[in-house]
């Protein structure tokens, strides 16, 4: 925004959580929030100070001073006042969160003196906050306008999404990088935004494989396992199966072609044969090698894919 009075000040427009901020000596914030964001806290340098208001929503509570060492975990923080600002929307509204804060100012809130970013609560620990402050909500996505969607939720501060269909194929263009799940599925269900950076997942397949390992108790491990079918759906379980270990994946479909192209995209990542339905013969002597049955796969070495992560980081403990 141009016309202001001095030259060295330069305003910006939008939200200052989920965004990249300039690095800066100081970060004054006049907004409460449980949690610091964290875009406040990487856009700190080393000795730079950043005051805001931690206090409960609705609440009194006070304005905290970090500064942010040089090096280490544990950054020195200290309350300067007490403080009551409107809230900073994302930041502040969690029932149970709240309830603690409160707690905390009622007992006493001099003996505050670091800021730490570990996972450790012990007897030290003042107030510990989870920084996980989410809204989860359904957006409706016009078909055909699904980045239009996802660019106003990334402008109004979003940090994550998970996707139904249709849009997973869209996602699956949209995202600057992919988890090796994506990308051999060729699909995306959940998002994750940095800055200009945005990532995709697939969990479709794990999702499936804890149903059958956990909620079933049926292990996989060491056992041949049949997949019917070799589409988009199929695509995305093939590597999950995989990761389980089975002595032999199956993959069976229509057209045994296809179910061959499928099996050679995954080939270096376990023991997988394809065949078509014709092959199957009678279920009482299934399987039947036949000559359409081709082994695809018999590599040294299976790949194991990242686990799991959140989309939000934690905020430890005062």
């Amino acid at each position: 925004m141009h016309g202001t009075t001095y030259s060295q000040v330069v305003v910006h427009t939008g939200s200052s959580i989920g965004r990249e901020l300039p690095k800066a000596d100081a970060v004054y914030v006049c907004a409460a929030a449980t949690t610091p964001s964290w875009a406040w806290i990487d856009a700190l340098l080393p000795s730079g100070r950043l005051m805001f208001p931690l206090a409960p929503e609705f609440g009194l509570g006070g304005m905290l001073r970090v500064t942010r060492p040089q090096a280490g975990d544990r950054w020195p923080a200290t309350f300067v006042s007490r403080a009551r600002f409107i809230g900073c929307t994302g930041l502040q509204g969690d029932p149970e969160e709240n309830e603690r804060l409160i707690r905390s100012f009622a007992e006493g809130w001099d003996r505050v003196r670091s800021l730490r970013f570990d996972d450790r609560m012990d007897e030290t620990c003042w107030f510990a906050g989870t920084g996980q402050n989410i809204d989860y909500v359904a957006i409706e996505a016009p078909i055909g306008d699904f980045n239009e969607a996802v660019d106003k939720f990334r402008r109004e501060g979003g940090l994550g999404l998970n996707i139904a269909e249709p849009f997973k194929l869209d996602a699956f263009a949209y995202c600057t990088d992919l988890k090796e799940r994506a990308r051999l599925g060729g699909a995306v269900n959940a998002m994750k935004f940095e800055v200009d950076r945005v990532t995709g997942e697939n969990f479709d397949g794990v999702g499936l494989t804890n149903d059958i390992t956990r909620n079933l108790g049926r292990s996989m491990k060491g056992r041949r396992v049949a997949l019917l079918g070799a589409g988009g759906a199929a695509r995305g379980v093939v590597l999950p199966f995989l990761e389980q270990g089975p002595a032999e994946l199956v993959i069976v479909n229509r057209t045994a072609t296809k179910a061959e192209e499928l099996g050679c995209q995954f080939r270096q990542y376990g023991p997988i044969t394809a065949i078509g339905y014709s092959d199957l013969g009678d279920k009482n002597t299934w399987p039947v090698r036949s000559s359409r049955e081709r082994n695809l796969c018999q590599p040294a070495r299976r790949a194991s894919a990242d686990k799991p992560r959140g989309l939000w980081r934690r905020l430890p403990c005062l």
